[in-house]
């Protein structure tokens, strides 16, 4: 699953069923501030993904539903700032954890 595409600057939020190896995760007995969304660049060459770390968001971040987990977040200005192809993925900050990466496209 991806977001594509998305407008640079738009800051609308985001509802994010959440995967692990393509199962569904349980968030049952977490907090949202136990949470974050990484983000990266990515490029392709030779048909090879690899994903440059830019860091964590400064958005907000909910979680919808326990179980099947799903979380909402609203990305902070500079998440959206330039156009490119982008990931993320959330990771749990207290174990820590990371969930699938999701394409992320932003167009002018």
């Amino acid at each position: 699953m991806g977001i594509n595409p998305w407008p640079v600057g738009q800051l609308d939020p985001i509802t994010i069923p959440l995967t692990q190896e393509s199962k569904t995760v349980d968030l049952t007995g977490l907090a949202a501030n136990q949470l974050s969304v990484i983000l990266y660049s990515t490029s392709t060459v030779n048909g090879v993904k690899t994903y440059t770390l830019i860091g964590a968001s400064n958005g907000t971040i909910s979680i919808v539903q326990y179980k099947p987990g799903i979380i909402g977040w609203t990305p902070a200005s500079g998440d959206v700032a330039a156009a490119g192809t982008f990931a993320f993925r959330v990771k749990i900050n207290t174990i820590p954890h990371f969930f699938d990466y999701m394409d992320w496209t932003i167009q002018v």
